[in-house]
């Protein structure tokens, strides 16, 4: 399939002509803004190529309103272009489930990687369970399973 991604760069460029003149003055700097477009196509040849999707740098971080927030990177390590959807599943120590909570569609070129941040809540100090889910929506899903101590 082919899938196209527009983005815009922010070059700095020196401007042609003669240096400006020297002045007695103090010193002057002038600054223009330029914008310039370009197109990023991006190829994927039928089913050639591996998938990998691996899970880094996992942290339990609480907010100014006492939510806890799951964040862990995610790296496309394989030859694909991945388009997970990521969710993480909430287990209290009895292995009863105290929800699902959905994340965002994530793009993640091969060699890129990005934060994901899910947002579990309030949740009561004690050890908790999660599964986390990226779910390309193809044969491709990725997992991991940790251990989450809240204080």
């Amino acid at each position: 399939s082919l899938q196209r991604t527009y983005w815009s760069i922010l070059m700095v460029q020196p401007q042609g002509g003669a240096p400006p003149a020297q002045t007695a003055g103090p010193a002057a700097i002038s600054v223009r803004q330029v914008w310039r477009y370009a197109v990023q196509m991006i190829t994927q040849l039928g089913a050639t190529g591996t998938c990998d999707l691996k899970f880094n740098n996992r942290a339990l971080v609480r907010d100014a309103q006492k939510h806890c927030h799951l964040q862990f990177d995610l790296e496309n390590g394989g030859e694909r272009s991945l388009s997970p959807s990521v969710w993480v599943e909430v287990f209290a120590a009895d292995a009863h489930s105290l929800g699902r909570i959905s994340g965002r569609r994530i793009r993640l070129y091969p060699g890129c990687s990005t934060r994901a941040d899910l947002d579990l809540g309030t949740l009561a100090p004690a050890t908790y369970h999660a599964l986390v889910v990226a779910d390309n929506g193809d044969e491709n899903v990725f997992g991991a399973q940790y251990e989450l101590d809240v204080n």
